[in-house]
């Protein structure tokens, strides 16, 4: 026995992780001049609209069909828009915008325009028929339906008609 107490020896603990020191204070580098991306895309983008709207105009102007013209000014922003990058993708986002506000006006334009469905007052009914139906009694109509229908035991629960027993 003793020899496997021999052969069991407790192992050395893992040497703990030295603290490091802090650290030092970074350096403070001269401020420099951010460009505003953000600011500068929205540039674009209101750019590519007016250039947009202007194309859209001038097409108008040359003889071609108002919405032609915006489906083109639209279609050519949005192909801009998924194949550029950078400032020129903003561009092409505003002149797709373009396109679709006139789309839009476009598509107003002609709801404006389409005649309004008439909606004509209810017909009132006139004296005779009022006084046809004052005279009818609601009563009498329920007990003439209860009457012509009976719950009869013998049909298994069935309603018969009161013609049909007779």
């Amino acid at each position: 026995m003793a020899k496997k107490r021999a052969a069991v020896q407790r192992r050395a603990p893992a040497p703990r992780a030295r603290a490091r020191a802090p650290a030092a204070p970074a350096r403070r580098r001269p401020a420099r001049r951010k460009s505003n991306v953000a600011l500068k895309n929205g540039v674009a983008a209101l750019v590519g609209g007016a250039s947009g709207a202007l194309a859209g105009g001038l097409l108008v102007k040359a003889g071609v069909k108002p919405t032609t013209a915006a489906v083109g000014v639209t279609v050519a922003g949005a192909v801009g828009t998924m194949t550029l990058t950078g400032t020129s993708r903003a561009v092409s986002a505003g002149v797709a915008s373009a396109g679709a506000g006139q789309l839009a006006l476009g598509w107003l334009a002609t709801v404006r325009n389409a005649q309004p469905v008439q909606v004509l007052p209810p017909q009132l009914p006139n004296a005779a028929e009022i006084e046809r139906l004052d005279a009818i009694d609601v009563d009498d109509m329920f007990r003439q339906a209860r009457n012509e229908f009976q719950y009869d035991d013998e049909d298994d629960h069935d309603f018969a008609s009161v013609e049909a027993a007779a």
